[in-house]
């Protein structure tokens, strides 16, 4: 009897301990699961608090764009520069670390050449903006915060061109009254010693930046007389400021548009080929005394007070599809 109960308690002891085992194993297999959605929790919660500092800085992209673009002073070309008004933009912090203007032109109303910093909170997020403008290329870096996570965003912006002009290979041309303050160096082309052939008066048909862009032919859509209209036909009798005026259509560049526009593409007419790229040891001579070398893009900086300029390849006239920037 007494070894029939002794079994007995073996029995049990063993019983107790597998219960204590299997409860001790389902408590570390709960403190795990609770361990990971706990993390998963806090990752979620990072997740939506980076989302939060995301459109933060996406809102600081937003505002200084919208500022640039429709907060222009009398006599400007864009409003970025305006903005370190304070009356303009009351909620612009310009006295943070690190934050302010500088370059060589952060005037209210042309603002080509600057970098501005600034800060700005709204509902408990925050966002931190530089912005540079070097020439028409504006460069908008936005970092937002929140719960001290950050998230950036960056974009570059260039504005399309008001203008475009290609004149004849005596590289001649005068700057359009829209007053731009850049021009762009497109493609350059000869009387036909590298182009194949003299492409005065291919005005359009191709595609670009601007919506007229030479095609390497002059062709009908330069010059027709009969409906459609090639360029030159569709413009022929006006001057410089009427309403419909496309500078374009001024193969001659004398702000007219007339028989010897005509006559200049009409020379030419058939002509194919094609157009130099190749913009080394290209220089831009202003009426004003300056000759200056292609910059970034290929762009370059009009002189205050600039009315005409003439394009050189190594000190040599030359043609040029040029574009013009505010």
């Amino acid at each position: 009897m007494f070894k029939c109960l002794n079994v007995k308690i073996k029995e049990r002891g063993v019983a107790l301990y597998l219960a204590l085992m299997i409860m001790f194993i389902l408590i570390a297999i709960g403190l795990g699961v609770s361990l990971i959605i706990v993390s998963q929790m806090k990752m979620m919660k990072g997740m939506g608090d980076s989302v939060v500092a995301f459109y933060a800085a996406d809102t600081g992209i937003d505002k200084t764009i919208f500022y640039d673009n429709k907060v222009i002073p009398f006599g400007g070309t864009r409003g970025l520069c305006y903005m370190r008004n304070p009356i303009i933009c009351p909620d612009c912090d310009w006295t943070c670390s690190g934050c302010g203007w500088s370059g060589a032109d952060c005037n209210d109303t042309t603002c080509t050449d600057c970098t501005l910093i600034y800060e700005s909170t709204f509902n408990g997020k925050e966002y931190r903006v530089e912005a540079k403008v070097t020439g028409v290329v504006t460069t908008i870096k936005s970092t937002g915060s929140y719960k001290g996570i950050k998230r950036a965003i960056e974009t570059s912006r260039i504005p399309p061109p008001v203008a475009a002009m290609k004149t004849q290979n005596n590289g001649y041309f005068y700057v359009p009254a829209i007053g731009p303050h850049t021009l762009k160096m497109v493609f350059l082309f000869d009387d036909g010693t590298e182009t194949g052939m003299d492409l005065t008066g291919d005005q359009t048909g191709g595609t670009g930046e601007y919506p007229h862009a030479p095609n390497g032919i002059v062709g009908d859509e330069d010059l027709h007389s009969t409906p459609p209209l090639g360029l030159i036909n569709a413009h022929f009798g006006q001057s410089e400021g009427d309403p419909s005026w496309e500078y374009m259509a001024d193969v001659v560049a004398d702000g007219i548009i007339d028989i010897s526009d005509l006559s200049t593409v009409s020379l030419n007419k058939n002509h194919i080929g094609t157009y130099i790229t190749d913009l080394t040891g290209v220089t831009i001579l202003f009426n004003t005394g300056e000759e200056l070398s292609l910059g970034p893009q290929n762009m370059v900086k009009i002189p205050s007070g600039a009315a005409s300029f003439t394009v050189k390849k190594n000190g040599v006239p030359i043609g040029a599809y040029i574009l013009f920037y505010p």
